[in-house]
């Protein structure tokens, strides 16, 4: 799966490799609509671009860490795929 602006993504408040661990997401929406309400943070693409790589490559990414505080960042599908493990086990 290539990541692109396209591509639908949730926020959680708190920094874990699990984000079922952070409960319910505080946002979604595509990654474009994240940068777009985050242009200060991230003002040109070359800016978002590593985000974007390490969604990419590990589906889910940690962001902040300043003022603003951590969040997880994932895709959809990893969001899915940790719900599917979760039910596996008997825990969902």
């Amino acid at each position: 799966m290539t990541i692109d602006i396209t591509t639908t993504v949730h926020l959680f408040v708190g920094h874990v490799k699990n984000p079922l661990d952070l409960g319910e997401p505080e946002w979604t929406g595509t990654l474009g609509e994240f940068w777009q309400s985050n242009q200060e943070a991230y003002p040109t693409w070359g800016d978002i671009r590593p985000l974007l790589d390490e969604l990419d490559e590990y589906h889910h990414a940690h962001i902040g860490g300043g003022a603003g505080g951590d969040f997880t960042i994932c895709t959809a599908s990893f969001l899915a795929a940790a719900r599917a493990r979760t039910e596996g086990q008997g825990n969902g």
